[in-house]
């Protein structure tokens, strides 16, 4: 009954890397297309935190509706901030107007809801300061390739984001 958590883990990252992997790599061919895997890519990044913790909920337990309940709802509200925030634009760039920062910090509360939940059940072992660590780490990523964004879907200089590689 312990593989349940692995499936969630699993589903959650899969589906915000696939998500990913198609806005950075697919030879898009016009710019609406590109703009609606961007805003998808945006909506599933709360899949992967969500996922996170799911090894460490026990199905049936007391933490398990609220995981579930606070998992669904970082996901749809960022949903409705990232097409609200883009309705009407086609492009990368963040439309004029209209600010990223609700929606970082909603992602943000959401890492720090799943960093708390696994070290309350593992506790501080050297496996939860690297897990914190390395998303910390891709937050500061994502800076220079959001800011990339509003020019190419790549970023010159980073490999798995070039356009002649991949497709």
């Amino acid at each position: 009954d312990r593989w349940w958590p692995m499936v969630g883990f699993l589903a959650g990252k899969g589906a915000s890397y696939l998500a990913s992997a198609v806005f950075h790599l697919y030879p898009f061919r016009n710019v609406t297309s590109v703009s609606w895997a961007l805003k998808i890519d945006l909506i599933a990044v709360p899949l992967s935190i969500w996922a996170t913790p799911f090894p460490c909920v026990q199905l049936g337990s007391a933490d398990w509706p609220t995981h579930l309940l606070l998992g669904l709802g970082f996901t749809i509200l960022n949903a409705i901030m990232v097409l609200v925030q883009f309705q009407g634009h086609v492009g990368l760039e963040t439309p004029k107007g209209r600010s990223d920062a609700p929606r970082t910090i909603l992602v943000v509360s959401q890492f720090m809801f799943a960093m708390w939940s696994v070290h309350s059940y593992y506790g501080p072992r050297n496996l939860w300061w690297a897990g914190g660590f390395f998303y910390l780490l891709s937050f500061a990523c994502s800076v220079p390739v959001t800011k990339a964004h509003s020019t190419v879907a790549w970023v010159p200089g980073i490999p798995w984001h070039s356009p002649d590689r991949y497709g």
